[in-house]
């Protein structure tokens, strides 16, 4: 469940911020004409890597949060 108004430790900011930038890079490549497949593929093997950062930091609620954004 999401940590509404608490403050994150620099490391769990750190990977938030990873996985907003990440689902932001990944839509970008996704609506080009021509997707990079080795771009794109670059980018969902870094989106599966912090998503298991941030289940391990306990913040599985705001990764999903964040995914569902966008």
């Amino acid at each position: 469940m999401p940590r509404y108004g608490s403050t994150y430790s620099d490391l769990e900011a750190l990977f938030l911020m990873r996985l907003a930038r990440l689902t932001r890079l990944q839509a970008q490549i996704d609506s080009q004409p021509v997707p990079q497949e080795a771009r794109r593929k670059l980018v969902a093997a870094a989106l599966r890597s912090t998503i298991r950062d941030c289940v391990e930091l306990g913040l599985a609620g705001e990764a999903q949060a964040l995914l569902e954004a966008d």
